[in-house]
């Protein structure tokens, strides 16, 4: 079998540690690794950040594509789905994410200030579960959406579907977005709704910049009805110097040692992949 090594990039802080790569590859020796410059037509599967549609269309033998990163939707051609299967490396961040809202929020307001609260999540998965799980910590009480059915955990105290989303920003005291943005999700947060969150609520994002109207966030910390919001610094940049924000460094792989946690996860998949298994965190769209 083929695998391509895709991840390769024009910034050196995204590129695996060539000594990662090199134990990896010893670990599966009956493994013929392809490196980026090769002929992908040959690749079965490959291991990268996006592939767009020309490449796409030169894989012909692709039957498993895993991105390095977590977004997908717009990110992926559709075709691929068609395709092959898709899997991302979602929960890998979810330390590194979950210890910067924290911290981030600390330089609003004391984490004792919360206790008694509650913490409306915008999405349980991963990343969203970790930050709910140390929030409950401190002792909030945490509500939350989840897209798809689950068992409600011990550190949730409401679960809801995301059609109860104007619910939760009623009750909430800090709103956390953690869903990818896809069509469904863009625009989730806007002026309709933000009306209806308490007033001197903290909206906090780690999703894409499009999941938020960010004209319409604005207005709301301009007029006082929001108390403050957290972003990252993949937001456009005149959003980050406004006075009621606080923002926190995008997730690279060279946060919190990310790559060796990456690569234990697509080895993991790999070897389910070679023994006909059914593969960790699969996209469906």
């Amino acid at each position: 079998m083929n695998v391509c090594l895709m991840l390769t990039s024009n910034n050196p802080k995204w590129n695996p540690p060539r000594k990662l790569v090199q134990e990896f590859m010893r670990k599966f020796p009956r493994i013929n690794f392809l490196r980026q410059t090769d002929n992908i037509t040959e690749a079965d599967v490959i291991f990268g950040w996006i592939i767009d549609k020309e490449t796409l269309k030169i894989a012909k033998g692709l039957k498993w594509f895993h991105t390095a990163g977590v977004q997908y939707g717009h990110l992926q051609p559709i075709e691929l789905y068609e395709k092959a299967v898709v899997t991302n490396s979602r929960g890998v961040w979810k330390d590194y994410l979950a210890n910067t809202v924290i911290d981030s929020i600390q330089k609003i307001i004391p984490l004792v200030n919360l206790k008694g609260k509650t913490a409306g999540i915008i999405g349980l998965g991963e990343n969203g579960g970790e930050i709910a799980k140390r929030l409950h910590k401190v002792g909030m009480k945490v509500i939350a959406t989840k897209k798809t059915t689950i068992k409600k955990p011990s550190y949730v105290e409401e679960l809801f579907q995301p059609n109860f989303l104007n619910h939760l920003l009623e009750k909430s005291d800090l709103i956390i977005l953690s869903v990818p943005s896809t069509d469904e999700t863009k625009n989730l947060i806007n002026k309709d709704n933000l009306k209806l969150a308490k007033k001197d609520a903290i909206i906090i994002s780690t999703s894409r910049s499009e999941v938020v109207n960010n004209d319409d966030l604005i207005a709301f910390l301009d007029n006082g009805h929001l108390g403050a919001a957290i972003i990252d610094t993949m937001w456009p940049e005149k959003y980050q110097k406004h006075e009621k924000i606080v923002t926190f460094i995008h997730m690279s792989p060279e946060h919190h040692d990310i790559w060796p946690k990456m690569f234990e996860l697509f080895g993991e998949n790999l070897k389910r992949f070679l023994n006909g298994k059914e593969l960790l965190n699969r996209i469906y769209i």
